[in-house]
């Protein structure tokens, strides 16, 4: 997943910055770059199918052809273990091969949800030692509360063959995110917690106006309204967006910072915080590779829709290309395509783990590219950025 969604980002930007590069967007390049999402769909709609035929035809990502194998094989000798020595169990074949979560699960007959498959294909010979041993304890977690009345296991099935359903068995997690969203109507007691007090009436009222225009389809009364949620926080979304951009504008005006410069910091930091949460607690489950798909998936959501979409409606509208302010934009492509060279070529250094040291790495090349944008768009480097207008 990370070589096809760097291999894609990159030709995204490569493509960007044949469009950038006169300074101006037409028609014609508008619906291109749209063009090139709707092929990233269809790649993704055949992902597992182009892996096989990449993998028959030029016999590469050989390690992998473990893909015709059931997912749950025990039929090889099993060594004997004492008590003590529990652990020793799940930490050999460490050097196993790796196949990606959700392939294991598409290649499964067996009914589950995803998080339940996730946990028992991670107890498997897929995954190293340690893995395997938290996914096991949390499993075995799971099932105890369980069966202690937290959810309701369909009976009469073997247990590799239950199907948890969405409201009868319901997984901690889950029950947790309920719990969460019907807390905020529970006032908290200002004489022992006056932050969190503080915190409840800041946010309060957003919090009704949401409970109340976009219903809940967990709620088994409007299960079936789920393309009304979908709607109404795509609405939010459009709203809260444009009133965010219209605000980091004033700002930059009032203290003369270019609209591009905002965008580089306070915009982006933004727009990508939800994506960098939605991805720890993605990598946190042990599902790596979907927590590294998703960052580069948004990216390049972002660059073929995100930009692709408001040039081609303004061309569509207007019949005239859209002219490009700034020149450091191009530059700032430039520099986003070496960041993404820079990180594969990290993944692979570090063999494919995600580790401190990757982490505090990835933070300095951010810092770098967010001091050089900076001083691009200040023309610091020579003349890219017009003044700004006058009142």
């Amino acid at each position: 997943p990370l070589c096809r969604d760097s291999v894609y980002y990159a030709f995204s930007i490569i493509i960007l910055i044949f469009c950038l590069s006169d300074g101006r967007i037409t028609l014609f390049e508008s619906a291109f770059l749209l063009f090139l999402y709707v092929g990233y769909i269809i790649i993704m709609c055949n992902n597992q199918n182009l892996q096989r035929f990449i993998v028959q035809r030029w016999q590469i990502f050989a390690k992998f052809n473990a893909l015709d194998e059931p997912i749950m094989n025990y039929a090889q000798p099993q060594k004997t273990y004492g008590l003590t020595n529990t652990y020793q169990r799940f930490d050999e074949e460490d050097n196993s091969s790796r196949i990606p979560v959700d392939d294991l699960i598409g290649m499964s007959h067996i009914s589950l949800d995803f998080e339940t498959a996730a946990l028992k294909i991670m107890m498997s010979r897929y995954f190293r030692g340690r893995t395997r041993f938290k996914m096991a304890v949390r499993f075995v977690i799971t099932e105890i509360k369980l069966r202690k009345g937290q959810g309701v296991i369909r009976p009469n099935k073997p247990i590799n063959e239950r199907r948890f359903s969405f409201y009868q068995g319901r997984t901690p997690s889950l029950l947790a995110i309920e719990e969460t969203y019907d807390n905020w109507k529970n006032i908290p007691n200002y004489n022992y917690d006056l932050i969190g007090f503080i915190k409840w009436a800041f946010i309060i009222p957003i919090k009704i106006l949401f409970y109340y225009t976009i219903p809940d389809c967990r709620n088994p009364k409007f299960l079936k309204w789920y393309p009304l949620t979908f709607l109404m926080t795509i609405i939010w979304l459009c709203v809260l967006t444009y009133l965010m951009v219209w605000m980091v504008t004033i700002i930059g005006f009032t203290f003369g910072i270019p609209d591009s410069v905002m965008g580089i910091t306070f915009l982006a930091a933004g727009s990508s915080i939800p994506d960098a949460l939605s991805s720890v607690l993605v990598v946190r489950q042990g599902l790596v590779d979907m927590g590294v798909s998703n960052t580069f998936g948004s990216n390049v959501f972002d660059l073929l829709v995100g930009l692709a979409l408001p040039w081609f409606l303004k061309t569509l509208i207007s019949g005239e290309a859209v002219h490009i302010n700034s020149n450091g934009l191009l530059y700032d492509s430039v520099l986003l395509l070496g960041i993404v060279v820079i990180t594969v070529m990290s993944f692979h250094g570090r063999k494919w783990y995600l580790d401190p040291f990757l982490g505090i790495f990835f933070l300095a090349v951010y810092g770098i590219f967010v001091i050089f944008s900076l001083l691009i768009e200040l023309n610091v480097f020579g003349f890219v950025n017009p003044p700004m207008c006058p009142i």
